[in-house]
Formats: C-alpha cells, structure tokens, sequence
C-alpha cells in the first residue's frame, strides 16, 4: 500500500516525497486514450513548461503489468538520445503513476505521408537512420519498443 506521500523516480532513481500535483497542474482534456494510460498535457509549476503526461490508472493494471511498467518507468529515465523523448520524472500516488516526458508539438510520420505523400528517398534515409539509431540506444539498454508504427514516429517542427 502506498502512503499519502507521492514518490518520485527520477533520473538515476532519485526519490522524493513531493506529490505530482504539487509539481505539476495536470490539463482536463485527454489527447490520447490508450489501453492502459492516458495522455495528457501538464504545466510544470516551477518553470511554467508545458509537458507530456502519461497517466496509469492502477486499477487498470495487473501486478505484473505495473512492474513492467515501473521497470520500463526506471529505465527509461537514464536514456538520453536525441531522437527519443526524454522522460523527466515519474510519480506514483495511491490511484495512479504520472510518467512526465518531453511534449513533442511536430507532427507524426503517418501524417506528414498524408499530408506530404510519398517521402523522397534522401528524406526516408534520414528517417530511417535516426529510427533506427534510437532502436539500438533502446536496445543497448535492455528495452524493446512494441508499438513502433508511423503513429509513434514524430517530428519536433
């Protein structure tokens, strides 16, 4: 059971008893809804920074399921690529654990096809070469990225 304190993972597994509210003002509006989290925007409270949340509703997990994603949550916090979101903080309160990441405002793969059409292949190469140099940072650090799909491919511009 989790105390009334909120703990905080940070980099290299700092630990905290701040809570996420006092950190963050968490937006009402959903802008993504997944089948175990939901994605909202934050405002960092101290830098007034737009951020991305991730929010897991406990209830929604399985014992095993939330250790993977604490795990996930821990690993994910000690990578720095510059083509992989950067994982800021990660807290966890009796209902829920808020994972705070880059907001990223560009658009996906998928929609610059639509929007674009076909890439050139000098574009397609670059994509291609930073995915896969972001796949092998993953992988060096022991994780393998499941959901990989132009959906999840972005563009910060």
């Amino acid at each position: 059971m989790v105390d009334s304190r909120a703990t905080f993972f940070g980099v290299h597994n700092a630990f905290s008893v701040r809570k996420f509210d006092q950190d963050f003002d968490l937006q009402k509006k959903c802008h993504a809804l997944g089948d175990i989290c939901e994605v909202r925007a934050a405002i960092d409270r101290a830098t007034g920074e737009m951020r991305t949340v991730k929010v897991y509703r406990k209830i929604d997990l399985t014992e095993a399921t939330a250790a993977v994603m604490k795990r996930e949550m821990d690993l994910l916090s000690g990578i720095d690529h510059v083509s992989i979101t950067k994982v800021h903080a990660a807290y966890e309160d009796e209902l829920r654990y808020y994972l705070v990441i880059d907001t990223i405002r560009g658009c996906s793969l998928y929609e610059k096809i639509i929007k674009q059409g076909q890439l050139s292949e000098a574009e397609a190469g670059i994509v291609c070469m930073k995915l896969l140099s972001a796949v092998r940072c993953l992988h060096s650090n022991g994780l393998v990225l499941r959901n990989l799909r132009p959906e999840t491919v972005f563009f910060e511009s």
